[in-house]
């Protein structure tokens, strides 16, 4: 597999209509987003531990690298009570009907 970040191109990959695929970079084998499965059990886990970290590593704020960071693990906290509150999509592996 090459990568494609090297050359700041973006990577086209033909699919199929039809077919199903996902990131295979080797960093997201086990993906519950992407996949819907297990969506609100990932989210609550990540909750717990984006609260302690930004609260730890992102205090100072006067600094604006640490803003940048602080209102970023912000954002991802939103998404994540989002993802908490709503569940998976319509087309998830969690789905029951």
């Amino acid at each position: 597999m090459t990568q494609a970040s090297t050359n700041r191109e973006p990577f086209v990959l033909p699919l199929n209509a039809g077919t199903y695929w996902m990131c295979s970079c080797g960093q997201s084998k086990n993906a519950p987003y992407l996949l819907g499965y297990k969506t609100r059990l990932g989210a609550a886990a990540l909750i717990i531990f984006l609260i302690p970290a930004t609260l730890i590593f992102h205090t100072n704020l006067a600094d604006p690298i640490q803003q940048i960071m602080f209102l970023k693990n912000l954002g991802l906290l939103g998404s994540l009570l989002l993802v908490l509150q709503h569940g998976p999509g319509r087309i998830s592996l969690d789905r029951t009907h």
